[in-house]
């Protein structure tokens, strides 16, 4: 008779056991900020490879290839996917600065070298008309501050803050001398969706 309720209660704790089994559910994973500033440091790399190579696209197709999930929201990648509708180079030289934007400001520091570079290189290739010539090269000047900031990406992105300011609004007025120009009209969205990328990173700084 002992032997027989011990069978019964081991299959009653069984039975209890896989119920409360069968109700588990695995917690859901939480949501990362992308824009967290990590602690990470490091030195700035010495930049040897510099160029540019100008190729005009429409804004649509400038931006067809941002489909990589890490990519979403990351203010300084996509502005530099529409930009690449002007210039290649200083496209992808923001992408790379927004790739390492959170994890290692000596990566920044570098693309925005890169960058800077391929906006000099820019103006003496082309042709641009006097107004231009000047905001490209304060845009220049900007990102070449920029990429002289040292530190961690704790630090560097705040530190960046004015100089971000600045680019905002020397896109805008760039924007503005394309906006009646009827032969043109995509380079002048390509600026104003850019601007409105960088003024949606200075808002997450």
């Amino acid at each position: 008779m002992m032997s027989m309720l011990r069978v019964v209660s081991m299959l009653v704790l069984v039975v209890l056991c896989t119920e409360a089994a069968s109700g588990w559910t695995t917690p859901e994973p939480l949501a990362v900020n992308r824009w967290t500033h990590s602690s990470s440091c490091g030195s700035r790399p010495s930049n040897n490879n510099k160029g540019s190579s100008i190729l005009f696209v429409s804004a649509s197709s400038a931006l067809d290839d941002v489909s990589n999930e890490e990519e979403e929201g990351n203010h300084l990648i996509t502005a530099g996917h529409y930009f690449k509708g002007i210039d290649d180079d200083v496209g992808n030289a923001m992408i790379n600065a927004g790739k390492a934007w959170t994890t290692d400001w000596s990566l920044v520091a570098e693309a925005l070298d890169e960058a800077a570079s391929a906006f000099w290189d820019t103006l003496s290739k082309k042709n641009l008309p006097a107004g231009l010539q000047t905001i490209c090269r304060s845009v220049a000047q900007e990102l070449e501050d920029i990429s002289t900031i040292e530190g961690c990406s704790s630090v560097g992105p705040a530190s960046s803050l004015p100089n971000w300011i600045a680019i905002h609004g020397y896109l805008e007025s760039a924007a503005k001398a394309y906006e009646d120009d009827q032969e043109h009209q995509h380079i002048y969205k390509i600026l104003i969706l850019t601007s409105q990328e960088i003024e949606a990173l200075v808002e997450s700084i």
